[in-house]
């Protein structure tokens, strides 16, 4: 069995104050949704320290990229969060020459970058701008055994709400994280 914890909060810390908690963990990333009219868009998603990267040059990622997404799945309640954990990365213009039969040669490439390279995150932080509440998730990913699992998601789950009630406390001075409504701990299948 896939375990997770989904917890929500009101919402009384910036996106950015968070992502500048978590910009010296490794692999981090801040990712805001776009909608037009809207400051900030809806979501806001950051994490940090995936569990796994998937890294590739001159090569097809799809099938290892298949074949670790395959690995660990899991079913989530019907829910309004678009992004619950999982791959964070990216497909560079390069990848094409790759994968496009037509081309007879690589470009040079001198700079080092990858032609494909994701994180798979089992913690994450969702900021919904619109109902003002901030989700903390994690996955016992990726752990195999259910007792392990669990173990892991609640390790995790505790590290990342502590980083936040530090945040909170330094900007409020003892307030900490004010906890919404809606509390949320299931179990899904792989």
């Amino acid at each position: 069995m896939a375990y997770y914890i989904l917890k929500s909060y009101k919402l009384n810390i910036e996106p950015l104050r968070i992502f500048e908690a978590l910009k010296s963990e490794r692999n981090c990333f801040f990712l805001d949704s776009s909608l037009n009219g809207h400051h900030l868009g809806r979501f806001s998603f950051l994490g940090a320290e995936p569990f796994y990267i998937l890294e590739t040059k001159n090569q097809n990622p799809f099938p290892q990229l298949r074949e670790v997404l395959n690995c660990y799945r899991f079913t989530l309640p019907k829910s309004d969060l678009p992004f619950l954990g999982g791959a964070v990365g990216f497909f560079a213009y390069d990848l094409g020459f790759i994968l496009e039969k037509k081309t007879k040669h690589l470009p040079k490439s001198d700079l080092g970058i990858p032609d494909c390279l994701f994180g798979f995150y089992n913690t994450g932080i969702i900021i919904d701008h619109w109902k003002k509440l901030l989700y903390l998730f994690a996955t016992g990913f990726p752990e195999k055994k259910d007792y392990l699992a669990k173990k892991l998601a609640k390790e995790n789950f505790k590290e990342r709400e502590t980083l936040l009630e530090k945040i909170s406390q330094e900007k409020d001075r003892g307030q900490g994280l004010s906890l919404g409504k809606q509390t949320t701990e299931l179990k899904s299948s792989f």
